[in-house]
């Protein structure tokens, strides 16, 4: 993460991701883990990995755009991802995201 937002801007960072998981894993409230109210992981008792996964990713595609970095997140839907060998093209990033190419 350093290195897309301190480093060279000479890249476009790219989250890919499945539009739902093949399961739901809830994240247990184990030990003090739910009980403590001081405790700063408390609140993560009770979410799922899908959950904490996609708050990453927003945040950190929000602390990328702050910097003036730029980023695009893919979904793809029913659980799986891309096969074999893929790649995009700028204008088919600013297709997928529905935004004229900049003249």
């Amino acid at each position: 993460m350093q290195l897309y937002a301190e480093g060279p801007d000479d890249k476009v960072i790219t989250f890919l991701g499945v539009g739902e998981f093949a399961e739901t894993v809830r994240i247990p409230a184990l030990g003090s883990l739910g009980s403590d109210p001081g405790d700063p992981l408390r609140y993560l008792a009770g979410h799922t990995l899908a959950d904490l996964l996609w708050a990453e990713q927003r945040a950190t595609a929000w602390a990328l755009a702050q910097l003036g970095r730029p980023s695009l997140t893919l979904r793809l839907p029913g659980g799986r991802l891309l096969g074999g060998r893929s790649s995009l093209s700028v204008p088919d990033g600013h297709r997928i995201a529905g935004e004229p190419l900049p003249t």
